[in-house]
């Protein structure tokens, strides 16, 4: 499988810089879909460094509502591969009204993209932080095609400066204040977040992911209370890593039902903007039906936006994937993926402020139960556009 997500935050600066809610649609969603994607890519090792989908599902659990992806500025109903690097109000993308026709060409070389220069210094770290020399807060929530994100605000209020690092344990505070410990999985849709020092007055985060696609709670309404039971918490108890103390954090609500991830103490890492006129500057929407039969093709259209002030040349004519999870019997993720390259010949640029709609086609693997399924599209790069949303599928 080539490589189908990776940049991971992009994602989601979205929920890592105070967890924004589905409200803010347009760029927040475009980078929840390179977020999601990038997750999903961790357990494979595809290339080394890249992530594999099927696992980051089985982490982050299957989408019951599109927004994917999910995770930077304020949002998009699909996700972006970037910002626009150049200043100044961006001009309004021209929509154009002639869909590209499907057209299956094999996958040729992965596109590229250049890297922005940068320089970093390395210092020793501070001393870890402790809980007394800490205030912890719930922050804002937010909700990304199924996966759902329970922040914490952690901020130094001591007179010095410490270190925010490393995964905590997870208990929970039922609204009675009985306290359960969480199996929390070590990684999250809404990271990652880096290890940071933390000045005086500084704010980091903790962010706990759940969700509610699980076959737990994918059911019908007295099946899915039923199955709640035990696991729906209105506070947690943060224990910090090495013996450094614990910080109980109220008013966080969260369903443990369909299991629990979370992300490691730290802040959002600095995402450096993407090259003026690089694919990374595209964003992507992708247009699929709320449900379809299995056993059958699905078709549907995606499209490219530039936002910048500078064409984007499809030279070499990038690459891209196509993927679709759900979940069979037993919770185990089935998925079927395929790969093409765009059709550049029809379409050899996108130009400032335009877009270029295509038609895709992707086969629906049969089913014999309806099932809630998640769909991904990404330009087959490092931090291309990339886009996805959830559909019903039902058996053929």
């Amino acid at each position: 499988m080539t490589t189908l997500i990776t940049a991971t935050c992009r994602m989601v600066p979205a929920l890592h810089g105070g967890i924004r809610t589905v409200s803010s649609r347009k760029s927040w969603n475009l980078q929840l879909a390179r977020t999601v994607i990038i997750m999903v890519r961790q357990s494979a090792g595809d290339r080394g460094h890249r992530w594999h989908i099927a696992s980051a599902l089985a982490v982050g659990g299957l989408i019951a509502a599109s927004a994917l992806a999910a995770c930077g500025g304020p949002g998009r109903s699909a996700l972006p591969g970037g910002a626009s690097p150049s200043s100044g109000a961006a001009p309004r993308a021209a929509t154009t009204s002639k869909v590209v026709p499907w057209s299956p060409i094999p996958p040729g070389v992965p596109a590229t993209t250049v890297a922005p220069t940068t320089t970093t210094t390395t210092l020793a770290p501070a001393p870890p932080c402790t809980a007394s020399g800490l205030r912890a807060k719930s922050g804002q929530g937010g909700a990304a095609a199924g996966n759902l994100a329970s922040p914490i605000v952690v901020t130094n209020v001591s007179r010095s400066t410490c270190r925010l690092s490393g995964y905590p344990d997870l208990v929970g505070i039922t609204k009675s204040g009985a306290l359960h410990a969480l199996a929390a999985t070590h990684a999250s849709m809404f990271g990652p977040l880096a290890p940071a020092d933390l000045r005086p007055g500084e704010s980091g985060r903790l962010v706990i992911g759940t969700t509610d696609g699980c076959p737990a709670l994918n059911a019908p309404p007295a099946v899915a209370a039923a199955n709640s039971v035990g696991h729906r918490f209105d506070g947690v108890e943060v224990v910090l890593p090495d013996g450094h103390g614990i910080l109980r954090v109220d008013h966080v609500v969260f369903n443990a039902a369909c299991g629990v991830s979370e992300t490691a103490l730290g802040v959002v890492p600095a995402t450096p903007s993407p090259p003026a006129g690089s694919l990374a500057t595209l964003t992507a929407t992708a247009h699929i039906p709320k449900q379809i039969r299995s056993g059958r093709e699905m078709e549907y259209t995606v499209t490219l936006a530039n936002p910048t002030r500078t064409s984007v040349e499809l030279h070499p004519c990038p690459t891209y994937e196509e993927a679709l999870y759900f979940y069979a019997r037993g919770g185990k993720t089935d998925h079927v993926t395929r790969s093409y390259t765009l059709d550049c010949a029809t379409v050899p640029a996108i130009t400032a402020g335009a877009s270029a709609t295509f038609a895709m086609k992707i086969e629906i693997p049969p089913v014999t139960l309806r099932t809630v399924a998640k769909f991904i599209w990404a330009i087959d790069m490092f931090t291309g556009p990339a886009a996805g949303g959830v559909l019903v599928v039902l058996p053929g």
